[in-house]
């Protein structure tokens, strides 16, 4: 399963994931689950990295979510984890990791695994990271373009629809 991608090392990301019911064959979610819940085990892995990071319940590593939607970054060492809602989106819990997950230096993505507890069918995250930021609607992240619409004051200068005149906005 692979999410929206994000920018290398933006932060005050909020991951939604659907985790499902090994017990039942319907592809039902698995609700009510914690951050209290046995067993619980949630591990980070960017592809350049040798050695995981795993929070678990049983370390006292992953705590609640306060507000859901709204990130609060976790205490050091330790991830956030909240079920969103069992009867709108059964199965749908919120993860919020620290920003350092994010920005690990040349990381092309992030995996994140969820397991451990009874019935829940392990879950994998693959989170694509790129140096384009796809939410910067001017310039895509990319400093070295302008910061300003093409043909705009200061933007990149366009060609008009005949190809035969410069438009420049001073």
């Amino acid at each position: 399963l692979i999410l929206i991608s994000y920018k290398r090392g933006q932060g005050s990301i909020v991951l939604r994931v659907k985790v499902l019911n090994s017990s039942v064959s319907t592809g039902a979610g698995l609700t009510g689950l914690t951050s209290a819940s046995s067993g619980l085990k949630i591990s980070t892995i960017a592809d350049n990295e040798a050695t995981a990071v795993t929070y678990t319940q049983a370390g006292s590593l992953i705590e609640t979510i306060t507000t859901l939607g709204t990130y609060a970054a976790p205490t050091a060492t330790k991830c956030r984890f909240k079920e969103l809602d069992s009867s709108g989106h059964p199965g749908v819990y919120e993860i919020q990791l620290a920003d350092a997950r994010f920005a690990v230096a040349s990381a092309k993505s992030l995996l994140v695994s969820i397991s451990g507890v009874t019935n829940l069918a392990e879950t994998d995250v693959c989170i694509p990271l790129r140096d384009i930021d796809p939410y910067d609607s001017v310039r895509a992240g990319l400093t070295a373009l302008p910061n300003a619409a093409a043909a705009a004051a200061n933007g990149l200068w366009i060609l008009d629809q005949s190809a035969t005149t410069l438009l420049v906005n001073d």
